[in-house]
């Protein structure tokens, strides 16, 4: 027979195999060799690739310990049956932060936070952009923040039913005072700017606890969060004001408009509470304030009104200084007019309250 180069193929000698059936012993042998091999390593590497399949991407270690593993993805709202309050806990968004920052650097984090968080709730981040001051404030703290941390204090909310405490408290309030639809956030967030903020039909709480990730430390809501029920009524209030007077920027055109709703905000909150606030500025302080604060009391477009609110070390002005006089303004109005009512003042215009005060620092 003619072979493939041509030449003429010899036959076999007698004594030797077909070289056919070795070429077919060889190939056998090496396939269970392989097969061998292939079994020892499954065996050996099988369960360290199922536990990386639970590892972030290009992680070569097992993942670890998921920090407060009760913390759950879900936003469940407890129900209002009277249809005016929507108790929104952002728990679910800052789990896929927590989840999604994790490893990642501190430069990517207000970005996560944005998206995740933030951009879900256009109200609520509104409320929150203005509350907290800006992107510069939140790397700040996204920064000094552990991500795993968000996971323990919304744990540790949802263990301590938040929600439905936050639900029982606006009923209560709303009994007194009527308002329109509300949506209350409440949202795991380290702060100690503010205890609540307020918009158009909408209000935020922020949530944190000392030192979340000690999991030796007893959590109690009423004692971590004893702000919650007084600043729900506070924004509340806050919220029907601004209802009452067509609009948020109504209620704040000048500082004794601040005053004012703040101090009708507090004012509240005590009355719903039963405990008072207590500012720690002195009479002599406040008199010399009041003074102080007199020129651009009605002024259109203060731009010192923030630190006249806030506070302002290097003017000399001390904490919510504006809070403290807008709390007193309101207090003296209700004991000039003891018959009326939060339900009544609440769309009252500012000047109004002033005159009927009698307030003079």
């Amino acid at each position: 027979m003619e072979s493939p180069l041509g030449g003429m193929a010899s036959a076999p000698q007698p004594s030797q195999p077909p070289r056919r059936r070795r070429s077919w012993l060889y190939v056998t042998l090496g396939l269970l060799a392989l097969l061998v091999c292939v079994a020892i390593i499954a065996i050996t590497l099988g369960p360290l690739a199922l536990r990386r399949l639970g590892a972030r991407p290009g992680s070569l270690l097992p993942s670890a310990p998921l920090v407060c593993p009760r913390a759950k993805a879900s936003d469940a709202m407890p129900r209002d049956t009277t249809g005016q309050f929507t108790v929104q806990p952002v728990y679910a968004e800052v789990l896929s932060y927590a989840h999604d920052a994790e490893g990642q650097s501190d430069s990517q984090r207000v970005h996560l936070w944005s998206v995740d968080v933030l951009g879900q709730y256009p109200p609520m981040d509104d409320i929150f952009t203005e509350a907290v001051g800006g992107v510069d404030q939140w790397n700040t703290s996204l920064s000094a923040i552990d991500p795993s941390a968000f996971r323990c204090v919304t744990q540790d909310m949802q263990t301590g039913d938040v929600a439905g405490q936050a639900l029982a408290t606006l009923r209560a309030a709303a009994k007194e005072l009527p308002g329109p639809a509300t949506t209350a956030y409440l949202v795991p967030w380290n702060t100690d700017k503010f205890y609540g903020a307020s918009g158009e039909q909408s209000l935020l709480i922020p949530f944190w606890e000392p030192d979340p990730l000690n999991r030796n430390v007893t959590r109690d809501a009423a004692t971590d969060w004893f702000y919650m029920p007084g600043a729900l009524d506070h924004e509340y209030l806050e919220v029907v004001r601004y209802d009452r007077l067509g609009s948020e920027a109504n209620a704040y055109k000048t500082l004794l408009g601040n005053m004012v709703t703040d101090g009708l905000a507090d004012n509240f909150a005590e009355h719903m509470t039963g405990k008072p606030i207590d500012w720690g500025i002195s009479p002599s302080e406040e008199a010399a304030l009041w003074t102080q604060f007199q020129p651009t009391l009605t002024e259109y477009g203060n731009p010192n009104e923030p630190a006249e609110m806030l506070g302002d070390p290097a003017q000399g002005i001390p904490n919510a200084a504006g809070y403290a006089i807008g709390d007193h303004i309101v207090a003296l109005y209700l004991q000039r007019h003891p018959g009326v009512t939060f339900n009544q003042l609440a769309g009252v215009d500012e000047q109004t309250i002033f005159d009927g005060s009698g307030y003079t620092g």
